[in-house]
């Protein structure tokens, strides 16, 4: 946020010397113009010319010329800065938006190598929780490294707690949802892994099972739902990545991330991510 500010200062400062120049260049030109049209008046006479009636001639009428170009570009600068104006002030209030929604970045699928890096670098930074939701967390079942962190930092850290939750495959959505992925899948030839909703809370929980220490098992949860989740969400105490569940020809990993600021208090998506996480641990 200090970097936008820095930059939103030195467009503004750049636009005032704009404005200056635009505004003062075209004044000139006009003045210029003017004299230019009450001298070329005065020595119209052959009588009254400065040079010749010739030369005085084409010298007015190069002045007209550069004097009435270089007003034009003023006119069409003020024009250009009046635009830029309300462009960026769109682009502001979008900004503003963004800031107060909380969102920090966007990850294009959950093979974008920029969130496992986020990902390790927020797991390092956790202090108190790290909470996950989802049908089958595919994310962490795919990514040893982000699991072993995890173990690290329980074992590293003593306030730190870790809940994972899973869709159950006894409930009737998640069955639901994996019949029409597998019958979408086949109807377009793609090979489907219907036991992924067991397969994955399983990996999950033997990689951190063995990794994490005896004294810090108490600090770790692993639990099925009693619903259907509708989006996978992991907290990072007050940071938020979520991604919400396509259509059933679309898999889970070429869903895009978005990662929430959670400290933002007027982010609609903080207080709705909350309200997940806090319903999944209810129903657990």
């Amino acid at each position: 946020m200090h970097d936008n500010t820095e930059l939103v200062d030195d467009w503004r400062a750049s636009q005032k010397i704009y404005r200056a120049f635009v505004r003062v260049g075209g004044f000139v030109a006009f003045l210029l113009m003017l004299i230019i049209i009450v001298l070329k008046n005065l020595y119209s006479s052959p009588t009254e010319s400065m040079i010749s009636e010739v030369a005085d001639a084409i010298i007015f009428e190069l002045c007209l010329l550069c004097s009435g170009a270089f007003l034009a570009s003023s006119l069409i600068g003020i024009i250009f800065d009046q635009y830029q104006t309300r462009f960026v002030q769109n682009e502001n209030l979008i900004a503003k938006r963004f800031i107060e929604e909380g969102i920090i970045r966007v990850f294009k699928s959950a093979n974008d190598p920029n969130l496992a890096t986020f990902i390790l670098r927020l797991i390092k930074s956790t202090k108190s929780e790290i909470i996950a939701c989802g049908l089958g967390l595919g994310l962490l079942a795919h990514n040893r490294d982000i699991l072993n962190a995890i173990s690290n930092r329980l074992n590293e850290e003593d306030n730190v707690r870790v809940s994972i939750y899973f869709g159950s495959e006894s409930n009737v959505g998640v069955q639901n949802r994996i019949k029409e992925e597998k019958e979408c899948h086949l109807k377009l030839g793609i090979n489907y892994d219907d036991q992924w909703v067991t397969r994955y809370p399983a990996e999950i929980e033997s990689v951190l099972s063995r990794s994490v220490n005896n004294n810090a098992l108490n600090r770790l949860k692993i639990k099925k739902t009693a619903v259907c989740p509708m989006l996978s969400v992991i907290k990072f105490d007050d940071i938020y990545l979520f991604f919400s569940y396509g259509t059933p020809d679309i898999r889970g990993s070429q869903s895009p991330w978005i990662a929430i600021k959670g400290t933002s208090t007027q982010s609609e998506f903080a207080h709705f991510l909350k309200r997940n996480i806090d319903y999944y641990q209810k129903e657990s």
